[in-house]
């Protein structure tokens, strides 16, 4: 409920708004807060009327009943009001804050765990097997499955990766999903093109369908729809298993979601993409840098503009990715997961203490409008609530003036009429008399 501000002087109101002006007796900031207060909202909420948009005619606000203190009274509980409200809002500015500060140490955490830095002082005491000696090995073994045609000869990567992370550990290296992707034609799949997918092959019980919903909710569990047997088989190189991973590809650029063992037995939609990796890559790595800066950075490279940012498999399979020995993979997940943790907790008590102080603004309302924080303020200056001071005698004044503002009641019609009749009878003289001369 605001004050008019100078700037408005002379603008006018649109329908859905009400002012209240020349207000006699009444202490504006005091009356200001009244209407702020749950015991004010509540009655207005009851006599709304609702066809469609609610509505508050004037006339039912003026049936509406707030506490009334004598003058002084209303200056005093106007001021400590505006004094402790304005601490609330400070705190509670302060504590909206907090989220977005630690949304931030996240995204520093995620991009300080795919640099390595994260795990420098680990690197330094510890000892790791050679990621080298084990993405060769993958590339031996494409190749012989390639040459026995139980991979397709496309198979596997084009191009070695750009790097896009200076100064990357030594013991680190760039590849590309092309080069970690489990030994399968379909390891790296989009979801099935076209009509090839529609809502009529929905069934109520099958193989579950995965889409944007579990994705987005990170909730594997979600159900939205199933397949049949025939449908699966038919669409079976979109088949997803335990481990893979599941990206969706619009709008919600770093929304991921990995398999886990109680994942049913499904497909992707269109709205997906999945990868199935070598065994031995720790997933949840490859999840934490899919969330984080470096990857979202790149993958904006390819936005032109839109106003919805889209993904596809061509783009995801260009992604150079920086990747540690496999302990070290194992390592950072597991300081990414014990500060997320922190930062997660940290959160929980932020939103707790914010429900606390939303709560508290109305509760300091109630107590000014019981006349708990004037308690003491009437028993040291009884003088200014007595007598000519007080509540009854204000209201005794008011209605005094209103009386006396009143305009005469109008005349009735038939004194009108009375007076119309006696003036054409004057007019009727005047014309016989100038007539005679």
């Amino acid at each position: 409920m605001p004050l008019q501000p100078d700037y408005l002087d002379g603008a006018n109101l649109t329908e859905n708004a009400a002012k209240l002006c020349n207000l006699t007796g009444i202490h504006k900031e005091f009356l200001r807060h009244v209407l702020s207060a749950l015991s004010a909202i509540e009655q207005f909420q009851d006599k709304m009327t609702s066809s469609g948009q609610p509505k508050l005619a004037l006339f039912r606000i003026k049936e509406c009943i707030f506490p009334f203190p004598p003058a002084a009274e209303q200056k005093v509980i106007a001021d400590k009001l505006d004094t402790l409200l304005a601490q609330v809002e400070s705190t509670k500015a302060r504590l909206e804050r907090i989220p977005q500060i630690l949304k931030r140490l996240r995204q520093s955490v995620l991009a300080a765990a795919v640099s390595g830095r994260l795990t420098e002082e680990w690197r330094a005491h510890a000892r790791a097997s050679s990621i080298y000696d084990l993405i060769e090995q993958w590339a031996v073994e494409r190749e012989e499955l390639k040459s026995e045609k139980r991979l397709k000869k496309s198979f596997g990567p084009k191009s070695d990766p750009s790097p896009i992370i200076e100064d990357l550990p030594q013991s680190w290296a760039w590849v590309k999903f092309d080069h970690i992707a489990e030994h399968s034609n379909n390891s790296l799949k989009a979801g099935p093109f076209g009509s090839a997918l529609k809502k009529s092959d929905s069934v109520d019980s099958g193989f579950k369908v995965y889409g944007q919903e579990q994705v987005i909710a990170g909730d594997e569990q979600l159900v939205t729809y199933y397949v049949n047997s025939q449908k699966y088989k038919q669409l079976n190189a979109c088949s997803v298993k335990t481990g893979d991973i599941l990206i969706s590809l619009v709008g919600t650029i770093g929304k991921i979601l990995v398999l886990s063992e109680k994942a049913e037995a499904g497909i992707i939609n269109p709205r997906l993409v999945k990868l199935s990796l070598q065994q031995e890559i720790n997933k949840s790595f490859i999840q934490i840098y899919l969330e984080s800066p470096v990857a979202h950075d790149f993958f904006r490279g390819f936005s032109h503009g839109g106003t919805m940012e889209i993904l596809n498999l061509g783009i995801l399979k260009e992604l150079p990715i920086p990747l540690p020995p496999l302990e070290e993979q194992t390592e950072i997940v597991r300081r990414v997961d014990q500060l997320f943790t922190h930062a997660n907790r940290i959160e929980q008590q932020v939103n707790n203490a914010l429900a606390r102080v939303n709560n508290l603004t109305q509760s300091i309302l109630a107590k000014a409008f019981r006349g708990e924080l004037t308690e003491q303020w009437r028993k040291d200056n009884p003088e200014l609530i007595s007598g000519e001071n007080s509540a009854e005698a204000l209201l005794e004044r008011i209605k005094a003036e209103r009386a006396a503002m009143k305009k005469p009641a109008k005349k009735t019609r038939k004194q009108t009429t009375a007076r119309c009749v006696h003036a054409e009878s004057l007019l009727r003289k005047i014309i016989t008399i100038v007539r005679k001369r």
